[in-house]
């Protein structure tokens, strides 16, 4: 198992030596979800939705960014269908594509997928425990308001999106992330919600945007084969 060290509350190391930008995890619920109207919106509105929006910055750019170094993890054995029994949800993974297990601090665990054919293609699955009034991802906010926290923001980042949809009850976002000093990457990212379990699981494939051509099929399909179960 690989361990990640953070450094601060948004950039870690990797043991390759790579740096990639993780931030902090979203703290745990200490209170029960506010009040709701007979209309089932909150009574403290504007304070949930910048406390969601908190959270989805957290989340949004550990999946946007932190992808970045994983392409270098060390091999780890081989898989064609990766499944998580916990939570029910299963996805494809190319022939050949080697796994590691990664952990960051903060409650985040990430098992991760690499090509072993072309450098920078990877897959990844992060883990983000979920506020107990998180109870759809509706409740985030829209598809396009939760897209503006899902590009990352930091020094000698910038990014741009593609596109964004709604696929299996879930939030999909194409984006690209060009970090100074490593290849621009094209990522495609799935956000699931898992209420019951109190997780959001983010499913993201990625390459380097000049190797989109030859293997972006593969990251279109890989996520197109997310299956939720429950």
């Amino acid at each position: 198992m690989v361990k990640i060290r953070a450094l601060g509350s948004a950039c870690v190391t990797l043991v390759s030596g790579v740096q990639a930008f993780v931030p902090s995890s979203p703290p745990a619920v200490t209170s029960p979800p506010p009040p709701t109207t007979g209309r089932g919106e909150t009574a403290s509105s504007s304070a949930a939705a910048a406390s969601r929006l908190d959270f989805l910055r957290g989340a949004g750019a550990a999946a946007a960014a932190a992808a970045a170094g994983f392409a270098l993890l060390p091999a780890a054995g081989n898989a064609q269908t990766f499944t998580d029994d916990a939570l029910g949800f299963n996805f494809d993974v190319p022939d050949g594509w080697e796994r590691n297990d990664a952990e960051i601090s903060g409650r985040r665990k990430i098992v991760v997928y690499t090509s072993p054919t072309t450098p920078g293609a990877n897959a990844f699955v992060a883990y983000t425990p979920a506020r107990g009034d998180f109870t759809t991802l509706g409740s985030f906010g829209t598809l396009d308001e939760v897209s503006k926290t899902v590009l990352p923001e930091a020094s000698g980042v910038s990014s741009r999106m593609l596109e964004s949809y709604t696929y299996k009850n879930s939030y999909v976002y194409d984006y690209i992330v060009d970090q100074e000093g490593r290849p621009e990457k094209h990522i495609k990212t799935m956000w699931v919600l898992f209420p019951e379990q109190g997780q959001l699981a983010t499913i993201t494939a990625q390459c380097n945007e000049s190797d989109y051509a030859k293997v972006g099929k593969t990251i279109d399909s890989l996520i197109a084969s997310v299956t939720k179960k429950k």
